[in-house]
């Protein structure tokens, strides 16, 4: 017998009944407590349960909105446009414009755009040329239904055969994996694959990338890369480049570009496109300060002044207000609206441009406008069209890497002789013959519905 069970028999018998009581309710909050758990458990499973219902309804949901966008095109005839489209990259929007400009009427009545989902983007200009637009796919599967939806796409320029953003996450839908996938599904189908003008990364490294590209390039319509660069990439990797051709920048087909005049302005304006990356921020104030020093030494000093111009148009302009109110003379410096829009594009305002863009650099040598190309050639990527578009040009010494540029360099340019490049028109034709064949290609296409 216990001293516990020994001292409750010598005790009152009140105290004896309020000593069982305690333990009954000991007992009973035990038993609650252990209730309590169990319920915990049961909620943390519901909840669970609810997340995961909750998500297949959102996923069916936009399977049917999806669906439902895609019901205008039941003939099956369609041809999508596909490439860094809507993401408001004013780079991009000009391939973009260009490649629709350049659509017979017959083909743009069957042209959709794939854009991302962007409320700011202006659709306005698609919208007006009749040409209709779809949404990114959020998963694989709406990418399926792509390609069940349409008889063609076609990969309209720019980086898109990038090996580093390529997994098999079913809800990976960034342009370079979104590539494989919808290439992919569509030749499942016995549809009709082109490719014009893309760029490659630096190198691939995924084996299972690399099989997969080779296989959609020896089945594809028709392929070409924008630079002998991406085409020795391919080589590298070991891909069968027999079918690829090299055909220069989309974006030198633009006929708005070729038949705008550019006239330098009464006042000294340098334009300046920077790129903002992290590496590329010092280097970008050091080329701000650099022209400032330089614009003071001009004959006309006095009205000379700097415009910032962005490129993009989510971020650039509170970068370019960062870079602005950080600089030793911020009043000579004002900083342009972003426009898509060529013939509104404040390059045409600029006497010089410094840009460490690449399609800056282009337009720029396309209207006459003297440039210095200041490029982040800690992008491997990024270097090798820059450097591809030196060779086009034939100006090497308009560009110098960004982490090599010396103030002097910029004073020199600035100060200097300002020449244009007058390579530009020779690749006018070229781009042109090049689209032209690609739409008329698409022609053909009139695969039924399965």
């Amino acid at each position: 017998m216990s001293f516990l069970h020994t001292l409750r028999s010598k005790l009152w018998p009140s105290n004896q009944v309020y000593l069982d009581r305690s333990d009954e309710l000991l007992d009973h909050i035990k038993n609650v407590e252990t209730t309590l758990g169990a319920v915990r458990k049961d909620q943390e499973q519901l909840r669970n349960t609810v997340k995961t219902l909750d998500t297949q309804l959102k996923r069916l949901t936009s399977m049917q909105e999806y669906c439902a966008s895609l019901v205008r095109n039941q003939s099956g005839k369609g041809i999508l446009l596909a490439g860094w489209y809507g993401a408001d990259n004013l780079g991009d929007e000009l391939m973009l414009r260009t490649l629709v400009d350049h659509a017979p009427q017959d083909v743009r009545d069957r042209l959709w755009v794939l854009t991302w989902q962007n409320a700011r983007y202006d659709y306005e200009y698609l919208n007006e040329l009749g040409v209709r637009t779809v949404r990114y796919p959020r998963s694989t599967e709406e990418a399926s239904l792509l390609a069940d939806s349409f008889d063609a796409i076609v990969w309209g320029g720019g980086a898109i055969l990038d090996d580093k953003q390529y997994n098999d996450k079913p809800t990976n839908i960034n342009t370079g994996n979104l590539f494989i996938r919808l290439s992919e599904y569509l030749l499942a189908r016995g549809k009709h694959v082109f490719a014009i003008g893309l760029s490659t990364n630096w190198q691939f490294t995924s084996e299972e990338y690399v099989k997969r590209l080779g296989a959609i390039i020896q089945c594809a319509d028709s392929f070409s890369v924008r630079d002998e660069f991406s085409l020795q990439v391919l080589r590298d990797s070991g891909i069968d480049t027999a079918k690829v051709t090299v055909c220069p920048d989309v974006a030198f087909g633009n006929r708005t570009l070729k038949a705008l005049d550019c006239t330098s302005p009464q006042s000294f304006v340098l334009g300046f496109v920077p790129f903002y990356v992290k590496e590329m921020h010092d280097i970008n104030a050091q080329v701000l300060e650099a022209a400032l020093e330089a614009i003071a030494q001009l004959p006309d000093a006095p009205d000379a002044r700097i415009e910032l111009i962005p490129f993009y148009r989510s971020g650039d302009a509170s970068y370019l207000k960062k870079l602005k109110d950080a600089c030793s003379k911020p009043s000579l410096v004002s900083i342009a609206p972003y426009t898509p829009d060529m013939t509104h594009t404040p390059l045409l305002d600029c006497s010089a441009v410094i840009c460490s863009r690449y399609h800056a650099a282009l337009v720029a040598g396309v209207l006459g406008i003297p440039f210095l190309c200041v490029y982040p050639d800690m992008h491997v990527h990024y270097k090798n069209k820059c450097v591809y578009l030196s060779q086009a040009y034939g100006c090497p010494e308009s560009f110098i890497a960004g982490t090599e540029v010396a103030s002097e360099d910029v004073r020199s340019f600035v100060c200097g002789d300002l020449v244009p490049t007058t390579q530009a028109h020779q690749f006018y034709e070229v781009a042109w013959l090049a689209l032209a064949r690609l739409w008329d290609l698409c022609r053909l296409t009139s695969h039924p519905r399965s």
